[in-house]
């Protein structure tokens, strides 16, 4: 409800524990969705928070805007939901700025997105999820991952990483993502 703000305390507190690696993920999504009445206003918005992120020169890790209608009227307000056109020039914008930049690694979080809605098997090398006989990858509210959507959005972030020094998923990451996922239920249980 207010990515200015909020971002603004959260890189502030970024730049204080002079980070090695920045994982942005999502931290571009409410920059683009949110209050905004037109598509020129949230990529003005968009241009704010790119411009937060470049106070960074170690590697970031960011990914661009998957379009998440199924959470329209819920999660995300109708008023808080681009316009279906904007998304092309926002995800063109944040890919070229990604690619201008060789501490910026990207994660097509719009691709990923449509992935793990549609209910098909997840399938990333080794890693393999079948939402059909294992669960779905998304929470009910359609907007957030569950813990084996957290746990495959984890591989794609070490897939990216690994493509960005030109390595393979497998080197930086081994087992499945049942494994995955009950490393990180089990960290999780033990806070």
């Amino acid at each position: 409800l207010n990515p200015e703000g909020l971002a603004g305390a959260q890189i502030a507190a970024a730049e204080a524990a002079e980070p090695t690696l920045l994982v942005a993920v999502d931290f571009l999504f409410w920059f683009f969705y949110g209050d905004g009445a037109t598509t020129a206003d949230r990529l003005a918005r968009l241009e704010g928070g790119i411009a937060l992120l470049e106070r960074f020169d170690c590697p970031i890790v960011v990914g661009d805007l998957p379009y998440m209608i199924k959470a329209a009227g819920g999660m995300i307000p109708w008023s808080m939901m681009p316009d279906a056109e904007g998304f092309a020039p926002a995800n063109a914008r944040i890919h070229a700025w990604a690619a201008a930049r060789d501490n910026v690694t990207l994660v097509a979080l719009d691709a990923v997105h449509e992935q793990l809605e549609s209910g098909g098997r997840y399938v990333r090398g080794s890693f393999a999820w079948d939402p059909a006989t294992q669960g779905p990858l998304l929470q009910g509210d359609a907007l957030h991952p569950n813990m084996a959507g957290t746990g495959a959005m984890a591989i794609e972030i070490l897939a990216a990483l690994a493509a960005h020094e030109n390595a393979t998923l497998e080197s930086v990451a081994g087992g499945t993502l049942e494994e995955l996922v009950s490393k990180v239920d089990a960290t999780l249980n033990a806070l």
